[in-house]
């Protein structure tokens, strides 16, 4: 196990005035720039260009979070502004995981750095889940008031928050500029905002006013002597559902906005080439997948059209924010950071939805630029969602008021961004239904580089995919001796991770063993092949 992993990720430079720190959100000053890829030297002005040079950060730099929702990392070909205007011109990282990929665990491991055992909120729903169990006095946004910063929030926010919990005048605790969303979240036309305790309901699609509502907050706080941490939070692409069950099952497909409606007309989904789409045999899955029926692949082209549509809004409302932090003048000295909540299957398996342990769900897109990161880079050490708050916390010379999973992310440079490391991570997904769950969880399992392993609590069924020989998880190697010892290391991984807190969650561990050689696997044949 990379110690630099768990020791943590990112550790960024403020360059002000130089050119890397001016051309590092985009706009004209990009045209003289060498696209990524082009063998440019990619080290920020000032540093000795050494592989593995680190940066000193600078003092308090601003901070702003972009978020989408339930966005593919597949889908980052329907980004191209988000791609030039920050992965070209900064760093990105290509196996950063969502361990829970839910929407109100996921947002709750982004605001507190911490697993859902310990920040409390295991689902979108129920005793052990939304906001309600969430504990916003001791989140991340308080550290950052803590610290001198301004703090401000604009779109959706945790599963089940509807305004009338927040304190101290309507504005939640940690924030000082308050607008989430509160009402018909996934609906993009017709929602309710709240807005430091004033309840109206804009004209606008939901995505073009995050992204407008967002630039006047950065105008207006690049205005006062404070640094600032605005979170920007999008909707898209995540899907319809009626209004009452919008705690899940929004498979019907997001609404576009009208001018993004005859954007791909012809888009057919590129899940539908994996062979892993309505996978054929379905024998060693778990029982509820094993029972699907083939999902149509109409539907399936018919959703990835929309949410192609409501990703093309995502990708100008991250231009509008760019764009605004540019003309206030604070773009020097900001940090921009893009991610997605969790991800999404789109038929891989027989499934449409999110909270399972395949790749398609809990791999998610991050790209980061400003402060003179480096640009065009791409970093493939393991980093998690539990490693935000950390993040933005050292950047801030803020203290948590929690002992944290994650660790600060320190971006590698050179021939060391192409290492692949083997951090092992807790990937879970926690029950509203407690009768059914009484654990409160529904699986539980770890992911390392080579490896994914899931054990369901309710009747013990364990996947078990080797991802080095199998990209596609077709095969589960639970029952294959051959990987008898692989699985025995995986389950011991799995129980000290489900038990831990802080530092704990951050174990110095060697790479996982190979599978032994001996002997056919079981079932060799059909199944080998598929």
């Amino acid at each position: 196990m990379s110690r630099r992993l768990y020791v943590g990720l990112l550790v960024i430079a403020l360059l002000i005035g130089l050119p890397m720190a001016v051309n590092a959100l985009g706009g004209p000053e990009l045209a003289g720039t060498e696209p990524a890829g082009s063998g440019a030297d990619t080290t920020a002005v000032g540093t000795s260009g050494e592989p593995g040079t680190t940066y000193e950060p600078a003092s308090q730099p601003n901070i702003v979070f972009i978020s989408a929702d339930d966005m593919t990392l597949d889908e980052m070909r329907y980004l191209p502004r988000v791609k030039r205007l920050l992965g070209q011109a900064g760093v990105t990282f290509t196996d950063f995981t969502a361990p829970q990929p839910l929407c109100c665990p996921s947002r709750a491991q982004q605001l507190t750095g911490q697993y859902a055992q310990n920040n409390g909120v295991r689902a979108n729903s129920g005793r052990y889940g939304g906001y309600d169990a969430f504990k916003p006095e001791t989140a991340m946004p308080v550290w950052l008031q803590q610290a001198g910063y301004h703090t401000a929030m604009v779109g959706k926010y945790l599963n089940g928050y509807k305004g009338r919990d927040a304190k101290e005048g309507g504005v939640e605790v940690g924030w000082d500029h308050w607008d989430p969303t509160i009402k018909a979240i996934y609906q993009y036309l017709g929602y309710g905002q709240y807005n430091n305790g004033d309840r109206f309901r804009p004209k606008a699609y939901h995505t073009d006013y995050v992204a407008r509502r967002s630039a006047q907050l950065i105008e207006e706080m690049a205005a006062e002597d404070s640094p600032f941490f605005l979170w920007t939070s999008f909707v898209g692409p995540h899907g319809r559902c009626p209004v009452k069950a919008e705690a899940g099952g929004c498979r019907f497909p997001p609404v576009v906005a009208r001018r993004h409606r005859k954007l791909h007309p012809d888009l057919v989904a590129r899940a539908r080439a994996k062979p892993s789409f309505n996978e054929k045999v379905m024998d060693d899955k778990p029982g509820f997948l094993r029972r699907r029926p083939m999902i149509p692949t109409k539907r399936i082209d018919t959703l990835q059209r929309a949410r192609a549509g409501a990703l093309a809004a995502v990708d100008e409302g991250v231009e509008t924010v760019v764009q605004a932090l540019r003309a206030s003048g604070s773009a020097d000295n900001t940090l921009v950071v893009f991610t997605s909540d969790n991800g999404y299957l789109m038929g891989e398996h027989r499934y449409q939805g999110k909270i399972l342990g395949y790749e398609e769900a809990v791999r998610v897109p991050l790209v980061m630029a400003g402060l003179g990161l480096p640009q065009g880079v791409k970093d493939a050490q393991t980093v998690a969602m539990i490693d935000l708050a950390p993040t933005f916390a050292e950047l801030a010379g803020a203290t948590p008021l929690i002992e944290v999973d994650g660790a600060p992310i320190h971006v590698r440079t050179g021939p060391e961004a192409a290492e692949v490391d083997d951090r092992t991570l807790l990937i879970q997904a926690g029950a509203s239904n407690l009768r059914k769950f009484p654990t409160g969880w529904w699986f539980r399992g770890v992911r390392t580089s080579r490896y994914t392993y899931v054990r369901y609590e309710r009747d013990g069924f364990v996947e078990l995919y080797d991802r080095d020989r199998d990209p596609f998880q077709l095969r589960n190697r639970a029952d294959d001796p051959r990987y008898r010892e692989v699985r025995t290391e995986l389950a011991k991984r799995a129980f000290v991770l489900t038990q831990c807190n802080g530092s704990d969650c951050r174990p110095d561990l060697d790479p996982v063993m190979s599978p032994q050689q001996r002997g056919p696997a079981p079932g060799a044949g059909p199944l080998a092949d598929r």
